[in-house]
């Protein structure tokens, strides 16, 4: 029997469940969150997509109850806030093969550090998800300009969360490109907000990022409305190509220098609940899978966390130690 555990059934880690449904009865599912609501919510989505074959699942309040459990393949979905003490806790109860960690990782460069670390000396093999590495699409493009020599990414719209969010077009950036290092700086003109999630925060302006060797860069902007709608324009150029990313349309369109439609491309949008029963599979059968390994995203969050820390950091504080309050 492979055990698999999620941990937080929240929004996130109950279409985490749903896609584990697709599973059949060789696996055993434990959900934990405190929240029994949050358990009863989770194990109603489950019933709506579960068939004959899927997976028993228990739900369980508290995590001590798992306390020795073999665990495969364990998904931390909670918040950000608690993940840090939360992995903690987990390697001192149970015994974890894989770990997949929802993003953003931690708050803070510390935490990042000391999770870096623990991980390595109990030896779980850690992946961060960052799912639009395993879009058809995207891994098309990164096959077909895989010897590329100058990409640049471009993200505009209205309120798509640039604190939450930016970590997923950074880790696109180096899908397509796998630079080694990069620099990132916000515009003078960002502006932190009260975020939708009570006791975060959110950054609303831009910020510019490109790889050390000036090669491959990435231009995030992020305005704030009052009526909330989500608006997110996504374009590549590839040595001289120009690509809209139409994620809502499900498009991907290169356009000559006059704007005139060269072709088109599917760009199949998958969500999460069509997602982590693969993630699983690949690291049963083979011991990977498609989402970012956690050195090249521990990399790619420090200089996110080390640049967004400076600004919550008062003069004279240390960065390193310094929480970002963001999700």
């Amino acid at each position: 029997m492979n055990n698999v555990l999620i941990v937080g059934a929240g929004q996130l880690g109950s279409r985490h469940l749903q896609a584990l449904a697709q599973l059949d009865k060789k696996f055993a599912i434990y959900v934990i969150d405190p929240s029994i609501k949050s358990l009863e919510i989770a194990q109603q989505r489950y019933s709506d997509v579960s068939r004959e074959h899927s997976p028993t699942v228990e739900y369980i309040p508290d995590i001590k109850l798992i306390e020795g459990l073999n665990i495969e393949v364990c998904v931390v979905a909670t918040n950000a806030a608690i993940r840090f003490e939360l992995v903690k806790k987990l390697t001192q109860l149970v015994d974890i093969k894989y770990l997949i960690l929802e993003k953003v990782l931690f708050q803070s460069i510390s935490q990042l550090d000391q999770a870096k670390e623990l991980l390595k000396q109990s030896k779980i093999k850690t992946w961060v998800n960052c799912p639009r590495r395993q879009f058809p699409a995207y891994q098309d493009l990164a096959k077909k300009y895989q010897y590329a020599q100058s990409i640049s990414l471009h993200v505009i719209g209205k309120n798509w969360g640039l604190a939450c969010n930016a970590i997923h077009f950074i880790d696109l950036l180096h899908y397509l490109t796998n630079f080694s290092q990069y620099s990132l700086n916000y515009q003078k003109d960002v502006k932190i907000i009260d975020s939708k999630r009570a006791g975060y925060k959110e950054i609303v302006g831009g910020l510019d990022a490109h790889s050390d060797d000036q090669k491959h860069h990435l231009f995030l902007t992020c305005e704030h409305t009052e009526c909330g709608q989500v608006m997110l324009d996504i374009s590549v150029e590839i040595d001289g190509e120009h690509i809209e990313l139409l994620e809502r349309e499900g498009i991907a369109r290169w356009l000559d220098k006059e704007g005139d439609v060269i072709k088109d491309a599917p760009l199949k949008v998958l969500f999460q609940s069509q997602l982590t029963h693969k993630v699983v599979l690949d690291l049963i059968e083979r011991g990977e899978c498609e989402l970012t390994p956690i050195s090249i995203s521990a990399m790619l969050h420090r200089e996110f966390l080390e640049k967004t820390s400076l600004l919550f950091t008062s003069e004279g504080s240390d960065s390193i130690e310094q929480v970002v309050p963001i999700t």
